[in-house]
């Protein structure tokens, strides 16, 4: 992961920014499972 040091340097801050990045990995998996699930149903 570049920048991840730099991001862990810089105490509360880099920390909420890792957290929203964490948050919007997250999101897009679910809306990826969803899609999935999606096509899966329509393929039935």
């Amino acid at each position: 992961m570049p920048g991840f040091g730099m991001v862990a340097a810089s105490g509360l801050s880099g920390t909420n920014c890792l957290l929203a990045h964490v948050s919007t990995i997250k999101m897009i998996k679910i809306k990826f499972q969803q899609a999935l699930i999606f096509e899966l149903c329509l393929s039935l």
